[in-house]
């Protein structure tokens, strides 16, 4: 098992030092490529820091795209993600929780920031009490990796955007 440095073009899509986002996990940067041995295969992953979380994550970077790993999200999406936020939720378009339940986690996990966007918008509530605990659990995550995402690319501390967020979903909300 070693760590190494590569080029964009050597073996993968992505380079080392470079930000980029699991769709399950969120935002993270590319340390290095690692050569593990799986009996007679060696496989090369990107060995990927979560930023503001204590952990690393593996992904072959054969694999890396169909994984989930993509690069940061550019301004065109950014300015969608704030035209979801303000908009109205549509939570009522289902009949069923576990149908809620099931899309809202796949859009979690989906990795896009727009699906994020309106996971956040949908399950925001300024009181927490009428949440159910798998609903508030889903917000937490979408709203952290959508937070983490956001902080990155316009040069905020997490506790900001997170600040941010709260403040534009709630004008959003008594404007309503």
């Amino acid at each position: 098992m070693r760590l190494e440095a590569m080029n964009i073009n050597s073996q993968g899509p992505f380079e080392v030092g470079q930000k980029v986002v699991s769709s399950s996990h969120g935002v993270g940067e590319i340390q290095g490529v690692e050569v593990n041995n799986y009996g007679d295969t060696q496989v090369s992953c990107y060995v990927i820091n979560l930023i503001n979380q204590k952990m690393s994550i593996k992904i072959p970077i054969n694999k890396a795209i169909d994984c989930g790993l993509r690069p940061l999200t550019n301004a065109d999406d950014i300015q969608e993600v704030y035209q979801v936020l303000k908009t109205k939720s549509c939570m009522s378009n289902y009949k069923s929780k576990v149908k809620k339940f099931t899309d809202y986690k796949q859009k979690l996990n989906s990795g896009n920031i727009i699906d994020l966007a309106t996971v956040v918008r949908d399950l925001h509530k300024p009181d927490t009490i009428n949440s159910s605990y798998s609903q508030k659990s889903i917000y937490d995550s979408a709203l952290t990796r959508l937070a983490n995402e956001l902080a990155l690319l316009e040069g905020l501390k997490l506790n900001e955007m997170l600040a941010n967020l709260e403040e534009l979903l709630v004008a959003k909300g008594s404007d309503a």
